[in-house]
């Protein structure tokens, strides 16, 4: 029993490293555009 939770708790963790991995990847490409934009003059 034990077992087969740390078994799905790994499977899960898996999928939420990937998510995590796509996630950083999404914010990189959002702060680069973000960088873009901000060298208009009318930025803050």
């Amino acid at each position: 029993m034990v077992y087969h939770t740390f078994f799905y708790i790994q499977q899960n963790w898996q999928i939420i490293a990937e998510i995590a991995k796509q996630a950083v990847k999404i914010r990189k490409n959002f702060a680069k555009s973000r960088k873009e934009t901000s060298r208009t003059p009318n930025f803050g």
